[in-house]
């Protein structure tokens, strides 16, 4: 089987970034010319794993039936001639909050490490069912609450490109798999960072969708109105052909309605050759460093990268609020142990309240805010993008003051917002299914 293999040993300071691994279709056309089979290209990640993975601690759990899946795939495509699907015998590695039918799935957390789901997520099924060979679990932060590759259950996972630096998180385990060729792709969640942040880290494409694009079924939430799983790999081809396989309606997950009824959209057909031509893309400009070091510079040369591509730059944009916009959409104080109970409620673990496992030692220190919860003490907006007062259900009459009830509380009781309506009674827009980044919903 021709191919690359690298050997790092154990070494901190020898980045084991491959040079050159196969994208998809590479792997899909390998398979077809007969030049290497699922079970070949199965051994090989597996092996990449063993050589690697002691240094990085990207993979928590190994799937010990990959290699049959693989001769499965091989023995089907030998008698038929035909591919299972647009993965078919492609090693991918899977987040480890996404439940995996016969694979521990401990959301990062040591209390829940011998957990084993009887059935798939969603979007894990949808992998297998596309012809993928999920070779295992990717470590992860404690219930994804951190933009770190830390964890209570798997430790401290390191960059591919340089093990002195972190991943990001909290798909880091995710993207230091895919940029050290442990696996060819993967997937991962994103609440408000979680597959960006680690994705640009680790120099791989990390896509989030927008809500109600790929379904949650089967994926521990942490704030379930934004959590959103997609798709890492090297390629953005790869990614694309990702989406394609993990997106749409189910039923299981009523935020997907948003693509009922709508001919499914082929992302990986829908790729053109200078797709920036004409695009107007916004410069952030104080967010980016300065080019007299050297790291910065190689980070700020994208925006050129752009430019020439035929993208049409606004530089720059000035997003004055933009810090106090983010702290009033931060939920994760508000809402990630309600939705994190709501999902333990539904699963035998033995725990139903996240506090519980926090106060037993099963959370990474810095990770306990997801125990944590009271009103936020901000400002937020309604839904038309009007600035409001949480839980302020009334609008003044004509010459009334309005009263600000954040002043007014003094030693009164705690002023407490309304709680959410239940997800199937929220009207949700038809509207805005695209795979465009989405930020955090007002």
């Amino acid at each position: 089987m021709d191919l690359p293999r690298q050997r790092f040993g154990q070494s901190s300071v020898n980045p084991p970034v491959p040079q050159r691994d196969w994208t998809i279709a590479e792997t899909r056309s390998a398979i077809v010319r007969g030049d290497a089979s699922a079970e070949e290209l199965t051994h090989h990640h597996l092996d990449r794993i063993a050589d690697l993975d002691g240094a990085l601690n990207a993979m928590v759990t190994l799937d010990g039936g990959a290699l049959a899946v693989a001769r499965r795939l091989d023995d089907e495509f030998r008698s038929s001639r035909t591919l299972m699907g647009p993965l078919h015998g492609v090693p991918v590695v899977v987040k480890d909050n996404f439940e995996t039918a016969g694979i521990a799935t401990s959301f990062g957390s040591k209390a829940f490490s011998s957990y084993v789901p009887s059935i798939d997520a969603t979007v894990v099924a949808r992998l297998r069912g596309a012809g993928a060979v999920v070779i295992g679990k990717t470590t992860m932060p404690d219930f994804a609450a951190s933009w770190f590759g830390h964890s209570s259950r798997s430790g401290v996972t390191r960059n591919p490109h340089d093990p002195r630096r972190d991943p990001g998180g909290s798909s880091g385990g995710t993207a230091a798999a895919v940029a050290a060729g442990l696996g060819v792709a993967g997937v991962g969640t994103d609440t408000g960072g979680s597959i960006r942040v680690p994705a640009s880290f680790c120099g791989v494409v990390g896509l989030r969708p927008t809500p109600g694009l790929v379904s949650r079924a089967g994926v521990i939430p942490l704030i379930a109105d934004q959590d959103s799983p997609g798709p890492i790999a090297r390629t953005v081809s790869d990614a694309a052909v990702l989406l394609d396989v993990i997106a749409g309606w189910d039923e299981a997950d009523p935020t997907t309605a948003v693509g009922y009824q709508r001919p499914p959209c082929r992302y990986a057909e829908s790729l053109t050759a200078g797709g920036l031509r004409g695009a107007r893309v916004g410069v952030l400009r104080w967010a980016f460093g300065d080019d007299s070091e050297s790291e910065e510079a190689d980070v700020n040369a994208v925006i050129e990268t752009a430019r020439a591509a035929g993208a049409e730059l606004i530089d720059p944009i000035e997003m004055p609020k933009l810090t106090e916009d983010l702290a009033d959409t931060l939920l994760y104080f508000r809402q990630s142990r309600q939705d994190i109970n709501a999902f333990l409620a539904t699963r035998d673990l033995g725990s139903r309240d996240v506090a519980d496992v926090v106060a037993g030692g099963g959370v990474w220190p810095s990770d306990r805010l997801v125990s944590q919860q009271r009103p936020p003490a901000h400002r937020g907006r309604d839904r038309h993008g009007r600035r409001r007062h949480p839980g302020l259900h009334h609008r003044p009459r004509r010459g009334q003051r309005r009263r600000d009830p954040l002043r007014q509380m003094g030693n009164r009781r705690r002023h407490q917002p309304a709680p959410p309506r239940p997800l199937h009674d929220r009207r949700r827009s038809q509207c805005g299914s695209s795979p465009r980044s989405a930020g955090p919903r007002r």
